[in-house]
């Protein structure tokens, strides 16, 4: 009986380590699972506020493009519009939802202003702002593609994942071992073999 206890107190002061290292792993794992989550809820938050103030600068723009009945000049400002990273067409219309200026990416023409379901990010999707003087000159609607601005962002996120994967795995790896009943007597600072 009392060999029957004392292997099952060898078995236990051996698996407890293990035990107690995969548990505060787990957590660390599961932290840093939270916090990606809430990084990308605020990523997303950031993209709509930039796309929102992008899209308000370029309503502003074609106000006085508009007001000044400047027809070239709106297609030109689309066309510079479209040069950035994150915006894939331009399209202004008038009051009447007529086409007035595209990019030239704007492939076909948008006759109305719904919004088309995205492409499966959350960071792509068309704005839409109101052109406005004194009264109504007509809307300006800009696709962004936002994945370019977090794109960076998102690799380093799965970077960090793939490293803890990694520590968790290192970590089960070491302590098998440093248990394992043929490995020789070593002396790790803060582990005590029984």
């Amino acid at each position: 009986m009392s060999t029957l206890i004392s292997r099952i107190q060898h078995t236990v002061n051996r698996l407890l380590p293990i035990f107690m290292a995969i548990v505060i792993l787990l957590l660390f794992f599961n932290s840093s699972i939270v916090r990606i989550y809430k990084n990308q809820q605020v990523m997303i938050e950031h993209v709509e506020d930039i796309a929102r103030g992008f899209t308000r600068q370029a309503a502003l723009t074609a106000k006085i493009l508009l007001q000044k009945n400047e027809r070239t000049g709106l297609n030109e400002f689309a066309r510079q519009l479209e040069l950035s990273p994150w915006v894939e067409q331009v399209l202004i219309y008038d009051t009447n939802g007529q086409l007035l200026a595209h990019s030239e990416s704007a492939s076909r023409i948008i006759s109305d202003l719904e919004q088309l379901p995205s492409a499966g990010s959350p960071y792509h999707a068309p704005y839409i702002e109101e052109i406005r003087g004194a009264e109504l000159l007509g809307y300006v609607r800009i696709n962004f593609n936002g994945d370019e601005l977090v794109d960076e962002f998102n690799e380093r996120q799965r970077d960090n994942l793939a490293f803890i994967l990694m520590l968790l795995l290192g970590a089960m790896i070491v302590l098998y071992w440093y248990n394992h009943p043929t490995t020789p007597d070593l002396r790790i600072l803060g582990l005590k073999r029984k």
